[in-house]
């Protein structure tokens, strides 16, 4: 008896060694089995994480990023990723091509100008049949202008301001 070798596919499905057995094969005779595999869709997951806790409550953190996979299995995929708050998480699926994979991106569109992005980490993901892929933007608000003081720091430009006061006031007044 001729028995069809257990395969394990890149997705993690079984193709079961029940499905194709031969028995009484005689030298020379042929017999066919039939393996159909099929592609499925793999899965891209982007976090989007901001670097400031003051964010929490600002409309900045409502932020919409494009993707775009060239090379796939069958048309090119391209769309829309919503991301609200500090961090959030949201995901797009994919048929990567048989021979070579298919190439991601995703791009964000930050319309503040006091907002840094860095969006390196989700550039040319290579995805694979069976292999989805993850990863994650992170943001940095940054503030512009004149830093603002501590109390303390209050206290002692007032003690600062109020002694230069006094010795001008003693010496012309």
């Amino acid at each position: 008896m001729f028995k069809f070798q257990t395969e394990t596919l890149p997705d993690g499905s079984v193709n079961s060694s029940e499905s194709c057995v031969f028995n009484d094969v005689a030298w020379e005779q042929v017999d066919e089995c039939q393996i159909a595999n099929s592609l499925q869709p793999v899965r891209v997951d982007v976090t989007k994480r901001w670097f400031d806790a003051q964010l929490a409550s600002l409309e900045a953190t409502r932020v919409r990023a494009y993707y775009s996979c060239s090379g796939t299995a069958f048309d090119k995929v391209a769309g829309y990723l919503d991301f609200y708050g500090v961090e959030s998480c949201d995901s797009f699926e994919v048929f990567p091509d048989w021979d070579g994979g298919t190439i991601c991106s995703v791009d964000e569109r930050v319309s503040a100008s006091s907002v840094e992005s860095d969006d390196s980490d989700c550039q040319d993901l290579n995805l694979t049949p069976g292999q989805g892929a993850a990863c994650t933007i992170t943001n940095t608000r940054f503030y512009e202008g004149i830093p603002a003081l501590s109390p303390y720091g209050l206290a002692a430009l007032a003690l600062m301001m109020l002694g230069i006061g006094l010795i001008g006031f003693r010496r012309y007044g």
